[in-house]
This record gives structure tokens, C-alpha cells and sequence, in this order.
């Protein structure tokens, strides 16, 4: 599959949601008062599912459900292609956070090196191979 193509195949709306919970996901994780991590993307990724999914999950109840694991990804795959990889990050996190409250300019770069690639559990399945346990009850 074409992570790239799928990611530009999301709906006006999503795309449009996509970007501002990708900012807003960007502006958690370069505060300066938020821990410095090993893997920027993957964290910047889990910060984005966990702003995505309660804005679009389908009832008021907590859920496992696989699509929307997978949606939450696509939907980072696309802000992030546009917002954040080849070089974008770092103008981006200096837009959103202004000096004194985000991480060192080092700091911001070494995060920013690390956006040029993509999620790959991007579909449900791919969710329910990966993390068997987490899919393995019914309600």
C-alpha cells in the first residue's frame, strides 16, 4: 500500500481536523516543560491518537476499535507529510511555541530530523496483527 497516496486520500474535513490536531500535538511535545524523548515521531504520533480519537470515536465510551487506531494514523501520515517532514517541523514548532516555553533549538532539530517517515499500521488489520492482545475481546 501507498502510505503517501492513502494519506492524501483522507476527506477535505479530516484533512482539515488532521492539521489542527497535529498542531496541537506539536505544541505538547516541544513545551519545555515536557519530558525530551528517544523517538520524537512515534511520540509526536501517540500524542496525535490520543487528541484524534476522542474526537471521533463513534459513541461516549472508551473502544478498542481498530479503524479508528488505523484512521488516527492515516490522519497523522497526512498532517504530518504536510506540517512536519522535509524540514517543516522546526519552523512550525517555533510558529506554535514561542522561545521561552519550548525545548532548546538542538533539541528541536534533533526532533525534527526524525519526521521524514511514516506510520505504518495503517489499516485494521494491520492493527489486529500488530496488537493481537489489545483487539481480543468483544463487548
Amino acid at each position: 500500500m501507498d502510505l503517501i497516496k492513502q494519506a492524501l486520500s483522507i476527506s477535505d474535513d479530516k484533512k482539515l481536523q488532521a492539521k489542527m490536531v497535529y498542531e496541537m500535538a506539536v505544541i505538547k511535545l516541544v513545551r519545555k516543560d515536557s519530558e525530551l524523548v528517544d523517538d520524537p515521531h512515534l511520540e509526536l504520533s501517540g500524542i496525535f491518537a490520543e487528541l484524534w480519537m476522542p474526537l471521533n470515536r463513534k459513541d461516549d465510551f472508551f473502544n478498542l476499535d481498530p479503524h479508528l487506531y488505523a484512521e488516527s494514523n492515516v490522519a497523522f501520515n497526512y498532517a504530518n507529510c504536510v506540517l512536519g517532514a522535509r524540514g517543516k517541523f522546526v519552523p512550525l514548532a517555533k510558529r506554535l511555541v514561542d522561545e521561552e516555553n519550548r525545548l532548546s533549538n538542538k533539541d528541536l532539530e534533533h526532533y525534527g530530523s526524525s519526521m521524514d517517515c511514516l506510520v505504518t499500521a495503517t489499516t485494521p488489520e494491520h492493527f489486529r496483527s500488530v496488537l493481537p492482545q489489545l483487539f481480543s475481546f468483544r463487548r
